[in-house]
């Protein structure tokens, strides 16, 4: 199963990440789970601080990780992403 992550600079929390990773079937390896994590919280403090900067220029970040079973990808981004692009990761 693919799943895509968006990090924006305030959500979702490393919780909320925690809980979409969880609800993986089977669940993920617990190594995985884990990186995932430390991935995440390194795009949402890189995100945070080019929000904070005020530099307006666009800025991605992304880190993909599997497990054989799942693929995640954790993509930082300044503004959310469009009803197409969304579309088009769905796909």
């Amino acid at each position: 199963m693919k799943l895509k992550i968006y990090i924006l600079p305030d959500e979702p929390s490393l919780a909320q990440i925690e809980s979409q990773i969880a609800k993986l079937k089977p669940p993920i390896n617990t190594n995985i789970s884990e990186q995932l994590l430390i991935q995440a919280s390194t795009i949402r403090e890189r995100v945070r601080s080019v929000a904070l900067s005020g530099d307006k220029n666009s800025f991605h970040q992304s880190q993909t990780l599997s497990d054989g079973t799942h693929t995640v990808s954790l993509t930082g981004r300044l503004d959310p992403p469009s009803l197409l692009r969304r579309l088009i990761d769905f796909l």
